[in-house]
């Protein structure tokens, strides 16, 4: 989810990662759901990849929960990042989540695998691991949900604290 456009999106590693995936999982799928679409640059780079029946694009939609119901895991590669809207609705899905560790990931420690920065290899070696172990997969997407919980409770807290000191 996102602009494909956005080179800090690191797509590039999404796409990279996806062909180490498929040697593994021939039929694994990305999906990319995006308001700016395709281009001539990121329809060169999965051709040269060769990822044409892998890869999904997905125009802009309000309504993702039909991306997220279909999908088994949920990969962020985002290069930096202020507050991961998008990891977050995934984990509220209960998708478990690999995502580079960088500034973005610190609050997420459960329902999140974390692999180096830029490490597209580690990315995918997760995301394989996730797909072929149901149980696993299942034990992370309910931890990704369940932290939620946690982390709406100190918003709800820090939100209400705000409000009686302003009233």
């Amino acid at each position: 989810l996102g602009r494909l456009n956005d080179k800090k999106k690191g797509l590039i590693y999404a796409l990279k990662a996806m062909v180490l995936i498929i040697k593994e999982i021939p039929d694994a799928k990305l999906y990319l759901v995006s308001s700016d679409g395709k281009n001539q640059e990121l329809i060169n780079t999965i051709n040269q990849y060769k990822l044409r029946n892998n890869v999904i694009f997905v125009s802009f939609t309000p309504n993702v929960t039909k991306y997220f119901l279909d999908s088994s895991v949920f990969f962020f590669t985002s290069l930096t990042e202020a507050f991961p809207m998008a990891l977050n609705e995934a984990k509220a899905y209960g998708l478990p989540c690999v995502t580079f560790d960088v500034s973005y990931s610190v609050p997420y420690q459960s329902g999140v695998i974390k692999v180096e920065h830029f490490d597209y290899k580690g990315l995918a070696r997760e995301v394989v691991k996730l797909l072929r172990d149901y149980n696993y997969r299942i034990k992370m997407g309910m931890e990704a949900k369940l932290s939620l919980n946690k982390f709406k409770s100190k918003i709800g807290r820090a939100v209400q604290q705000e409000c009686r000191d302003r009233y």
